[in-house]
């Protein structure tokens, strides 16, 4: 294939006083593959994080049960999250930046990708814990850190209309950050600039992210609210179909992945007629939500999956005979049960990963990275032609007025 051919050999060279740092593209990929892996683990420890600060003061202030008080507990607890990853993410700003001597072109590479991982993990995080809150102001059920769907949660008509107008207020959201500041108006580029004013034009970036996937968490909600309510009205819980089993996941994924499908179609549609930059800029942003959407449907599916087995397998283990026996004898076994399951989700999420990452790295990710390249180069071709165009245009008018 000659366009893997020009992978393989585009290079830069850069020298750091003494050595010359050759940057290929496989080093590249690799790089971006491994950042936005370790990104979405962070992204979910985060959201595991600040769910469980959400649930620590909602019982500190006693307020599960006040419709009133409960929510703004609920939207208040996200802050202590917010305040750690603004922290973080300051601290390896300024470390990126000003206390390690690399290239030129490394440190540019490194600092590029390392913004964009916080980005997604700040954007990720922030998003789901407002959602949760969202979830709980309309249900009045705070969903464990997972975000799973209370089995007894009784869904009504009027909750998904909530649901879906909050999804809608965040594309307005989007697009009235995008015109109020030029800081979200486009696909941000990472800078050496460590100044408080600089990192704060960051946020109001993540935050533009945060409205995207905030979207596309109250997309997915809806989907999964409506699926619970339909399983109501059939009575299915009877015949043992509640709406976190693995067959109503996996079947739930689907119709995620097929309603998402459609609505990046036109989404996409869209943003290949707009010609404002600034538009396209913010209607991609919102794809790449929604695709992120996709990934967290089917994890929970395949999660739901893993647990079922996992039940079994401790069944067999000895997890049900320790409800059998009383003492201390039965403790142990309930104790070996838990490591087991333990040790047996680690072994799967390994073996899925040697399975699943080096063909995503080498087809996948490489393919996608291809296809930024050359949306970049068209990019630069048409902002290099549309500069020509206005100075030949400056220079003929420049021209008729010395006539006149």
């Amino acid at each position: 294939d000659d366009d893997d051919d020009d992978d393989d050999d585009d290079e830069v060279h850069e020298t750091d006083g003494h050595h010359a740092v050759v940057l290929t593209t496989p080093r590249r990929q690799e790089l971006i593959c491994w950042s936005t892996l370790w990104a979405h683990i962070s992204s979910f420890a985060a959201i595991h994080v600040g769910g469980s600060i959400q649930h620590w003061m909602m019982d500190a202030f006693g307020a599960t049960e006040h419709r009133v008080l409960g929510p703004a507990v609920c939207f208040v607890a996200i802050i202590p999250t917010f305040l750690i990853l603004f922290l973080v993410f300051r601290i390896s700003d300024i470390i990126r930046s000003n206390f390690l001597t690399l290239s030129h072109s490394v440190l540019e590479l490194w600092d590029e990708v390392g913004e964009e991982s916080d980005d997604d993990i700040g954007a990720l995080s922030l998003s789901f814990l407002v959602c949760q809150a969202v979830r709980f102001s309309i249900s009045g059920h705070l969903a464990g850190p997972e975000g799973r769907v209370p089995d007894d949660l009784h869904v009504r008509p009027e909750m998904v209309l909530s649901i879906f107008a909050f999804a809608l207020v965040s594309v307005v959201f989007r697009v009235g950050l995008m015109f109020a500041s030029d800081s979200a108006s486009a696909t941000r580029e990472a800078s050496t600039d460590t100044s408080i004013a600089e990192y704060c034009k960051r946020w109001v970036y993540i935050g533009a992210g945060i409205c995207s996937q905030h979207f596309a968490w109250c997309l997915l909600y809806t989907i999964i609210w409506s699926t619970r309510m339909v399983l109501q009205a059939y009575d299915a819980h009877t015949r043992g179909y509640e709406i976190n089993c693995t067959s109503v996941r996996a079947i739930l994924s689907m119709i995620v992945s097929i309603v998402a499908f459609f609505v990046i179609w036109i989404i996409d549609c869209v943003s290949d007629r707009t010609e404002d930059r600034s538009v396209e800029a913010a209607l991609r942003s919102i794809i790449k939500a929604i695709g992120v959407l996709i990934g967290f449907s089917w994890e929970q599916a395949f999660a739901s999956g893993v647990e079922s087995i996992v039940l079994n397998l401790e069944g067999e283990g000895g997890g049900e005979g320790g409800a059998h026996h009383g003492g201390h004898e039965g403790a142990v076994e309930g104790e070996d049960a838990s490591y087991l399951g333990l040790i047996i989700k680690c072994g799967m999420a390994v073996a899925l990963g040697i399975v699943v990452i080096p063909a995503w790295r080498k087809y996948i990710l490489r393919s996608v990275l291809r296809l930024r390249r050359k949306h970049e180069a068209m990019k630069h071709k048409h902002e290099t032609e549309q500069r020509q165009d206005d100075d030949s245009d400056a220079s003929d008018a420049l021209d008729n007025h010395s006539e006149e």
